[in-house]
């Protein structure tokens, strides 16, 4: 954490993939660790499945919380969450492929996403009361060859909520091309 606020860092955005998908829950002893010194606002998610999930989150540092496969499960938790803590505190994550010819919602978890149309998605979690976006192309994850370049393809201008872009940074201009080729606010590096 020294080493971000150090760099000035805007956010720092911890994803534990392996929570959901293992049934874990919150990693509370990560938030205490990472919160400790933290001068930055933080984000957690991995393993967030109830409004008192939520709660031990900011109770632990978090101005933010990522909800990815509790929203595939159930769309109407992220319109409870966001009415009880505020929409600008849910952050919801979503994981998506190129399949070739279009793009498909994509689950660490294994949840079956085979029937859930991933533009309709998008709308349908800030209609519900998202804040915030992260949309990850699970393809360019951790290729370090830039972010996905058909990106526009799945989003649509008007959403009034912020889009991170995740997936593919692998040096500075991966950054600045996603400014210039996408409807986004903001990029998550890894």
């Amino acid at each position: 954490i020294t080493v971000f606020n150090n760099r000035n860092v805007d956010e720092i955005v911890i994803l534990d993939i392996d929570a959901s998908k293992k049934k874990f829950g919150v990693n509370i002893e990560i938030l205490k660790i990472l919160s400790k010194n933290n001068i930055m606002p933080l984000s957690y998610g991995g393993g967030i499945s109830s409004i008192n999930d939520i709660e031990l989150c900011l109770k632990h540092g978090c101005d933010k919380v990522v909800i990815n496969s509790k929203s595939l499960n159930d769309i109407n938790f992220i319109k409870e969450a966001s009415n009880v803590f505020g929409s600008q505190c849910i952050v919801c994550s979503v994981d998506y492929k190129f399949n070739g010819t279009d793009f498909d919602i994509y689950s660490h978890s294994k949840i079956d996403t085979s029937k859930i149309n991933l533009r309709n998605f998008i709308i349908e979690l800030v209609s519900n009361g998202a804040g915030e976006l992260i949309l990850t192309s699970v393809d360019h994850e951790g290729m370090m060859n830039g972010y996905d370049k058909n990106f526009n393809k799945i989003l649509t201008n008007f959403l009034k909520v912020p889009i991170i872009l995740n997936g593919g940074c692998g040096k500075p201009d991966h950054i600045l091309n996603a400014f210039q080729n996408n409807y986004i606010d903001a990029v998550c590096a890894s």
